[in-house]
């Protein structure tokens, strides 16, 4: 699609038809009653640069002024390569994992960058369902209770949820990251999006249907998509790690201004080197009532203060 702004190939994921491939590889998170209701329900507010006057609205003005116009966790060391989930709906432990490790590093508890266990989430964690989907708060909430394991301290990734073996972390290893703080607000508008990025990556959940599949590079828009309607709810959870203003070289340019940059479990030969970007325009306006392809609707991310845990979340 030369004309689109992204291209697509032909990749692992081509023999699959559309349903298929989102029922295999997109269909890893479960939203409760509760939280989508809470979302649905509350008020957001515009962007700083969508407003025009007021005290409160200038100072806003600064604070976006003062960050950078690009950010990228990734480039910057501090988010690890993606692999693959595989037939395994277990993209919200990806996820979970992924944020802790770049809050263990950019925290300083891990002076290099480290890989947590995918795996111990998927057997141990029992307020999620393993591949068969799950949300990363209650992730973040049982690696505050019980830690987690590097990657090489426990089983290697199966594609599938096995036995927690030892009922906790399944290893006499050493645990890391217990007694985190986790914290979730849906519904952030752009700027605050942008604010957050300042100190960390952030969990967050989108809507894919079956052109993701063949993602090979670009900014994905709804022009194309089509996933951003109001009725539709997120079924993938990735991560948020920078953001980026659309250059003189992109192809998207007079349909995009600006786009966020995610992480993605689908492996590092999936799209660019395991990551995708998204147009991040005029989220909340009629057409994209949660952003392009619903990635503003939810934002989930672990902290170093244990305090900052609130069972009922925010909203």
């Amino acid at each position: 699609m030369e004309d689109a702004g992204f291209t697509l190939e032909i990749n692992k994921f081509a023999d699959l038809e559309d349903d298929e491939f989102v029922r295999k590889y997109a269909s890893g998170v479960i939203i409760s009653e509760e939280r989508r209701k809470r979302v649905e329900e509350k008020t957001v507010e515009p962007d700083a640069e969508e407003q025009v006057e007021g005290p409160v609205v200038q100072a806003q003005l600064r604070r976006l002024e003062s960050m950078p116009a690009h950010k990228n966790w990734y480039e910057d060391g501090y988010v690890t390569r993606p692999y693959d989930q595989g037939a395994c709906g277990g993209c919200w432990a990806f996820s979970s994992a992924s944020a802790v490790e770049s809050l263990a590093k950019i925290a300083g508890v891990d002076q290099d960058l480290q890989e947590y266990s995918v795996q111990q989430l998927l057997d141990c964690d029992r307020d999620n369902y393993g591949c068969t989907g799950g949300w990363m708060y209650q992730g973040f909430a049982y690696i505050s209770k019980f830690g987690i394991l590097r990657k090489n301290d426990y089983y290697q990734y199966s594609q599938r949820k096995e036995t927690c073996n030892g009922g906790k972390n399944g290893t006499d290893k050493e645990v890391h990251m217990k007694d985190i703080g986790y914290v979730e607000h849906d519904r952030r508008n752009n700027q605050q999006l942008r604010e957050l990025l300042q100190t960390q990556p952030l969990s967050i959940s989108v809507f894919s249907n079956g052109m993701f599949g063949a993602y090979k590079s670009g900014v994905f828009t709804e022009d194309f998509l089509h996933c951003s309607y109001g009725d539709r709810e997120v079924n993938h959870g990735v991560v948020l790690v920078g953001y980026g203003k659309v250059g003189r070289h992109d192809r998207v340019r007079g349909r995009c201004k600006e786009y966020w940059i995610i992480r993605n479990s689908w492996g590092p030969d999936w799209g660019e080197e395991g990551f995708f970007r998204i147009c991040a325009d005029n989220p909340y306006s009629k057409k994209l009532p949660y952003g392009t392809c619903l990635i503003n609707k939810y934002s989930v991310w672990p902290t170093m203060n244990k305090d900052d845990i609130d069972p009922d979340f925010v909203v």
